[in-house]
């Protein structure tokens, strides 16, 4: 059947016109080695036996460069059509100086040249858009409290937007405290805000008033209106799809004005994807983390050692520190034999006795969440048993030791996010990887990358590589593109020339370049590029 459908889709191409098949200029594809798309086509539909492997994959490099290239075009558009909108100009004011003298901690180099970076666009007059990448406790949220200071300091709100309503008040609570000492206002916006609380927040968002206004979802929704925004702060920025993003930004302003915007996020961005679906926005980088900050010490155990983990927990609550346990499931699936979060609380909880055993995961409450999250933060739990819902923000400076139980059913990215989870103090952390039976050579050389490496960077190329790009951010990020012909990580030279081209003077055909998005962008067509 599909060699049919093949069949009456290939006469049908057969038919068509080479000229309208051939976006690209003939003596353009000619400089650059590129064959004709019908001839592609059709041989890789239908290869010739005489046809070798590598003839056949330099017949797709030409389709591949064809689809790199039609991805540059729209980044380019999106750069140009950002440069040509306006934003408030924002200059450095007196209250840094004062933040950073009531900082218990000194700013590291890398933390200072983004801050520079940022206040470069701040006071260009155009819209930023960038984004802060920095490993597990780089102190990207400092950096971002800094940023917010000048804006309020010059007039205007900042609006902090978090994935979860956890991560949000944690964030609450680390602002107020540096806040409150500026005398900047602070609020929390959320699902559950009460009615009085909320209404109130609504009219002082209505009002001209500097404010810092933290929250969720809540903040993107048409019936709040924020006057006088000007920047928006997105945390963990791969959990919200574009859409969600492109309503925030455009929160309090009209026409050809909208507000600053600054994202973070703590899972590094391979360079190939730096060039391609983060090719639009700036990037900086946080590279290096608080000097005070242990490298967290991480051990590869087999589950047959699972009583010596157990012993070695009795252990850390001697000592005062607090215990993760992370396992993927919630349920024990007999099938697949994984251990359930569910059955190893009720197993720890018979071995240790008159420890406290606390089970967190995602199909809880939000209440129910936040009163056992906040009792291991206030170190009445001494083990949390917890699904992958801890993985991203959650910072309790006590817990010194978390096991990750069935390492190799996650990513590597997520798991080096779990073992961020510990090490956040002065105090030394680890983390032992509790593997299964049967582990695959794949499984094996991720949980050799982790015990071998704890820069973020490297993992996540590596998990780029392992996994591909449509895998590595998650499948709320909206903005992936969906490659039909290129693979990001086969096809880097191919990117690069693409990129070349893109930018060179040659190459400025507003026809050519709309039929290129047409072909392999046509979901961005709405966008008014042309």
């Amino acid at each position: 059947m599909l060699i049919k459908l093949k069949k009456y889709a290939l006469i049908t191409l057969d038919a068509c016109n080479e000229h309208e098949l051939e976006l690209l200029p003939a003596d353009f594809k000619k400089s650059l080695k590129l064959e004709s798309v019908k001839k592609t086509i059709l041989s890789i539909h239908f290869p010739d036996a005489r046809l070798g492997s590598h003839t056949i994959q330099t017949l797709k490099n030409s389709l591949a460069f064809e689809e790199l290239l039609a991805q540059q075009v729209y980044i380019s558009k999106l750069k140009a059509a950002l440069a040509k909108k306006r934003s408030v100009v924002i200059t450095e004011g007196q209250l840094r100086d004062k933040f950073v003298k009531l900082l218990d901690f000194s700013l590291t180099e890398s933390q200072s040249t983004v801050l520079e970076e940022i206040d470069l666009d701040l006071k260009s007059g155009v819209p930023m858009q960038r984004i802060i990448q920095g490993d597990v406790g780089s102190g990207k949220t400092v950096v971002a409290a800094l940023v917010a200071v000048n804006l309020i300091e010059g007039g205007y709100k900042v609006a902090l937007m978090a994935p979860t309503e956890l991560l949000a008040e944690q964030h609450f609570k680390t602002f107020k405290n540096w806040f409150d000492k500026l005398n900047i206002k602070t609020y929390l916006l959320l699902g559950k805000t009460g009615r009085k609380n909320r209404e109130n927040i609504y009219n002082l968002l209505k009002s001209q008033k500097p404010m810092l206004v933290i929250g969720t979802h809540t903040l993107f929704q048409d019936s709040l209106i924020i006057k006088n925004l000007g920047l928006t702060i997105i945390d963990e920025q791969h959990r919200f799809g574009v859409q969600q993003r492109r309503k925030l930004e455009k929160k309090g302003w009209i026409n050809d004005w909208q507000n600053h915007m600054l994202m973070m996020s703590a899972t590094p961005i391979p360079r190939t994807l730096s060039l391609t679906i983060f090719g639009a926005l700036k990037i900086s980088t946080i590279d290096n983390v608080p000097s005070e900050r242990k490298e967290i010490i991480t051990s590869v155990i087999h589950e047959d050692r699972r009583q010596e983990v157990i012993d070695r927990i009795d252990k850390i609550f001697k000592q005062g520190e607090q215990v993760f346990w992370v396992c993927p499931l919630i349920q024990a699936d007999l099938n697949t034999q994984k251990k359930a979060a569910t059955s190893i609380a009720e197993d720890l909880a018979k071995q240790l006795g008159s420890s406290k055993i606390a089970l967190i995961h995602g199909k809880l409450e939000n209440d129910e969440k936040e009163k056992i999250m906040k009792s291991f933060l206030d170190r009445n739990t001494d083990v949390l048993v917890a699904t992958t819902v801890i993985e991203v923000g959650i910072d309790v400076p006590n817990a010194t030791l978390i096991i990750i139980d069935g390492p190799e059913n996650m990513g590597l990215a997520q798991l080096h996010q779990l073992r961020g989870r510990v090490g956040r103090g002065s105090k030394q952390g680890y983390c032992i990887l509790l593997y299964g039976r049967n582990l695959s050579e794949n499984g094996k050389k991720k949980l050799e990358i982790l015990r071998n490496s704890t820069d973020g960077f490297h993992i996540a190329e590596q998990d780029l590589e392992m996994r591909g790009p449509g895998q590595l951010l998650g499948k709320q990020q909206s903005g992936l593109p969906n490659y039909k012909i290129a693979n990001l990580i086969k096809d880097g030279f191919l990117l690069e020339k693409a990129i070349k081209i893109c930018n060179s003077k040659h190459f400025n055909n507003k026809q050519i370049e709309k039929k290129l998005i047409e072909r392999w962008r046509p979901d961005q067509l709405e966008m008014d590029f042309f």
